[in-house]
C-alpha cells in the first residue's frame, strides 16, 4: 500500500449510484419512495389527510399548515401504491430479458450479475 490506490467504493454506494434507467436504478428509486412513505406513515401524517372530506384535524381549522402535510402523504402514498410496483416488475423484467439475451447470444455464458 504506498498510497498510489485508489479507495475501495462500498458495494452499496455503487448501487446507489447506478444509471436511472436501468434495473437497478428502479429498485433504488422504488426503494427510496417506499423509505419516504415509510417515514410519513410513522411521523403520524395520515391524519392530516382527512381534508379531503373536509374534516378539520383533531379539533383544529382547515389552513395551509395542515393542507401540506396531508398532500406530502397522499404524493406518498399514490406513488407507494402505483410507482413502486410498476418499477420493480420493470426491474425485473429487464433484468430476466438481459438474461435471456446473454444465454441466447453466441457464446453467452450465464455468470454476471
Amino acid at each position: 500500500m504506498n498510497g498510489a490506490e485508489a479507495p475501495a467504493v462500498p458495494k452499496w454506494r455503487e448501487f446507489l449510484r447506478s444509471p436511472a434507467l436501468s434495473p437497478q436504478g428502479f429498485v433504488v428509486r422504488a426503494a427510496v419512495l417506499a423509505a419516504v412513505f415509510a417515514v410519513l406513515h410513522v411521523a403520524g401524517l395520515r391524519e392530516y389527510t382527512s381534508f379531503i372530506s373536509g374534516t378539520p384535524v383533531a379539533g383544529r381549522p382547515i389552513t395551509w399548515w395542515t393542507l401540506l402535510p396531508g398532500t406530502a402523504y397522499m404524493a406518498a402514498y399514490f406513488a407507494f401504491v402505483v410507482l413502486v410496483p410498476v418499477q420493480l416488475l420493470a426491474a425485473a423484467l429487464w433484468w430476466g430479458a438481459a438474461r435471456l439475451a446473454r444465454r441466447a447470444a453466441p457464446g453467452g455464458t450465464e455468470s454476471g450479475p
